[in-house]
């Protein structure tokens, strides 16, 4: 399964998000993470084999952590592309 989290922080202070950033490095489920605009405050693609492997991930990662006002989820029920290319065809001199 593929599961992207968005997750809203209460304060975006390096003290206060470190631990959390720690725990999504060290991660092997979590294939990408990105610090973003808008609502959310991350936005993590995960891969697991199951839902139940998806509760036990969410609460490695977010249990117990008073920063996180909360996290939202949307499962993948497919893709239309895939791909980590990047379009670096015209590099500057």
């Amino acid at each position: 399964l593929t599961i992207i989290i968005e997750v809203h922080l209460e304060n975006e202070r390096p003290d206060r998000t470190a631990p959390m950033r720690a725990r999504i490095a060290a991660e092997p489920a979590v294939q990408q993470c990105y610090s973003v605009t808008g609502e959310a405050d991350y936005l993590l693609i995960v891969t697991v084999a199951s839902m139940a492997d998806y509760e036990a991930l969410t609460q490695r990662l977010f249990e117990g952590d008073d920063n996180i006002r909360r996290f939202r989820t949307s499962v993948a029920l497919g893709w239309l592309k895939s791909s980590m290319q990047l379009p670096l065809d015209k590099v500057p001199v």
